[in-house]
């Protein structure tokens, strides 16, 4: 019996130490791998959003019950672009593809008339950092759309660096005012009816009195 227990006892310490040994020759750089995931990883975010100027908060999108936009509106969008990886960006491409009927008031970088873009570059960007840009315009050539109905407009805000890219929508309505047909045609017949029945009442007032 006590042979078997020393037979047992050589076997599991010989197992023990096997198996500690192969963990030590484990590569190190197999084990980096399991134990800082992405550490070299690159990142950029892009987040749009807009308002009207008269409004508080931005929005990721407005409906058109939120804000139905005609011509002559000031239209505002936010662009915020974000390091969200690990390491340093440089030379950061951003460029906003803007809709049709607006005329910009100001805007962080040059605008390409071929396009309808606003083009600008980040120097730098470092691990977390973000940095946020305005673009005001005016809403302008709705009327001559002759619209029958709102129509949704989007615009695109991207960023692009060292082959990673991404990219954000805002959306938001326009509209034709209307002028209820009523009101101009009623105040003008009722001018009229004033006017004539003040005539008629001089004219009377003249043939009773026999000139």
């Amino acid at each position: 019996m006590q042979v078997e227990h020393k037979i047992i006892s050589i076997g599991f310490i010989t197992v023990a130490m096997a198996i500690l040994l192969l963990s030590l020759m484990r590569p190190f750089g197999v084990r980096a791998q399991y134990y800082q995931p992405g550490a070299a990883s690159k990142s950029i975010v892009v987040d749009k959003k807009v308002r009207a100027v008269n409004q508080t908060n931005y929005f990721d999108n407005l409906t058109s019950s939120q804000k139905l936009f005609f011509d002559n509106d000031l239209i505002e969008f936010s662009i915020t672009i974000q390091n969200g990886g690990q390491e340093t960006l440089r030379n950061i491409d951003v460029k906003d593809f803007l809709p049709k009927n607006l005329r910009l008031i100001f805007n962080p970088g040059t605008f390409n008339a071929n396009g309808n873009t606003v083009e600008w570059k980040i120097d730098q960007l470092n691990p977390g950092e973000s940095k946020n840009y305005l673009i005001r315009a005016k809403i302008i050539g709705v009327a001559n759309l002759k619209l029958t109905s709102n129509l949704q407009l989007t615009n695109t805000a991207s960023a692009n660096v060292d082959n990673i890219s991404d990219q954000d929508r805002s959306s938001y309505f326009i509209g034709v005012q209307t002028i209820p047909k009523t009101g101009n045609n009623d105040i003008l017949v009722k001018t009229i009816l004033i006017l004539s029945v003040a005539g008629g009442s001089v004219y009377l007032r003249k043939v009773a009195r026999g000139y």
